[in-house]
């Protein structure tokens, strides 16, 4: 397997992990909703963020440069950004993007991207998923 098909798969993972863990998640159990920060910030670190590192990559941000996601709506990039510091909370309605990706400078880059609906329970996925980096369309 190439280098490339393995940090394609890593990302893949860190996408499954945070829509299994619920980050996105407006639970009908939780008082509020959660905040950006919360998403972003979650301990452990965020599913995609730990997955990372446990595959030897560096942690935190090191080889996951970027926001875990952000909103989507006239513009392509705009609030709420799912980044440690903001407190923008996540409410029915919100549309964002759930892009986790590892960079390895100068050599490579994957970064996966769904694009979610938030609803009052499990975020609903827009579009299909690619199966794999040799078959990104089915």
């Amino acid at each position: 397997m190439s280098r490339t098909s393995r940090v394609h798969g890593l990302s893949d993972l860190s996408l499954r992990r945070n829509r299994a863990r619920g980050r996105l998640s407006i639970a009908p159990r939780r008082r509020r909703s959660p905040s950006c920060d919360r998403v972003a910030r979650a301990r452990p670190p965020t599913p995609p963020r730990a997955a990372v590192a446990a595959a030897g990559y560096a942690a935190d941000y090191g080889n996951f440069t970027h926001r875990l996601g952000h909103g989507i709506g006239l513009q392509t990039h705009e609030d709420p950004y799912l980044v440690r510091g903001n407190q923008d909370l996540l409410r029915p309605g919100m549309t964002m993007s759930d892009e986790p990706g590892v960079y390895l400078i100068g050599e490579l880059g994957v970064r996966l991207e769904d694009i979610v609906a938030i609803t009052e329970g499990e975020p609903e996925i827009f579009g299909p998923r690619a199966g794999s980096i040799d078959a990104p369309f089915g």
